[in-house]
């Protein structure tokens, strides 16, 4: 279900990411974007989607300092790098698509 959870909130990034050339145009932007992106998705779990689903207590249970810290290095650092290794104009990305 974490899976799944992550691949729901990776897809607006990259789409909000295809849709902005100028972010989709440098390494350091994506990355960059993908940590801000961590950071909005933060507040978002804990203070908007967890009471919808009924976890008012969810937010209570937990640092958020901790929390903001996790989702900015293990969601959003993660996704900004996977978005900039793999995207259109990288080296290692034009390698794969032509089978190398």
């Amino acid at each position: 279900m974490n899976v799944a959870f992550n691949l729901l909130f990776c897809l607006p990034f990259i789409a909000l990411t295809a849709a902005a050339a100028p972010i989709a145009s440098s390494r350091g932007r994506l990355v960059g974007a993908g940590v801000l992106y961590g950071a909005v998705l933060w507040p978002l779990n804990f203070y908007v989607f967890a009471p919808l689903i009924g976890w008012d207590f969810f937010p209570d249970l937990h640092d958020p300092v901790v929390e903001a810290v996790a989702h900015i290095v293990f969601f959003g650092l993660p996704l900004g790098l996977y978005l900039a290794n793999n995207h259109e104009g990288h080296p290692r990305a034009e390698a794969r698509a032509f089978g190398a």
